[in-house]
């Protein structure tokens, strides 16, 4: 009984420690998403506005080639 009783009471630690390690594994990987999440956001954006560009600069010349 007394195994069980020091279980129990040294219960509310552990319950304790593990949240507060799921708080720093789940913290970590949100920062973690949102800076990458930004990162490719940008690239993304960087990479359709150069395929854009291209487009135009096609279409340009090929308004050119056809005047």
């Amino acid at each position: 009984m007394t195994w069980i009783n020091k279980q129990i009471t040294s219960l509310p630690q552990n319950v304790q420690s593990i949240s507060l390690l799921f708080d720093k594994v789940i913290f970590i990987p949100k920062r973690l998403l949102i800076t990458l999440f930004f990162f490719f956001a940008t690239e993304i954006s960087n990479i359709t506005f150069v395929i854009m560009n291209y487009k135009m600069i096609k279409i340009k010349y090929f308004i050119k080639s056809i005047a």
